[in-house]
């Protein structure tokens, strides 16, 4: 996971899995996964077994999400891209799937109210999207 830096003007210094839009060269969101993948951690898609998409789901914000799920094999070096990532860590899946480590909140944006999913991550909260993709692995999905 990484937590983005905070002088930028999207999600600055929120915690994300790597991720982006599509661009027009990625012929499939699986290759969108491992170019962002590739650009903002530096972790090249040799060490990286492609298993399969969660389901789609929209952010607060509007964003649709396609969850592309990877296996990393390890050893690997990492290069994270210094404008927009200002740590890389890692969760263990163990941790991820563990019921008592997944809340439900309730929070409001634009005068709405909208559900997301929080994990307690070094010593942080982990709210949102991402939150509700690591849940997805728990459900089954």
């Amino acid at each position: 996971m990484t937590r983005r830096t905070d002088h930028l003007s999207d999600h600055a210094g929120q915690i994300s899995f790597p991720g982006g839009r599509q661009e027009d060269h990625d012929n499939t969101l699986e290759e969108t996964a491992l170019r962002e993948t590739e650009e903002e951690i530096g972790l090249s898609r040799t060490h990286i077994e492609l298993v399969g998409r969660l389901d789609d789901y929209y952010t607060v914000t509007g964003y649709r999400v396609t969850p592309v799920v990877g296996l990393i094999t390890p050893p690997f070096d990492l290069a994270p891209d210094a404008h927009e990532v200002a740590e890389v860590f890692e969760v263990p899946l163990e941790f991820i799937v563990e019921p008592q480590n997944q809340k439900l909140q309730t929070v409001t944006f634009e005068g709405g109210k909208a559900p997301l999913f929080c994990h307690p991550v070094s010593g942080i909260l982990h709210l949102g999207g991402n939150g509700w993709n690591a849940g997805e692995f728990q459900r089954g999905s």
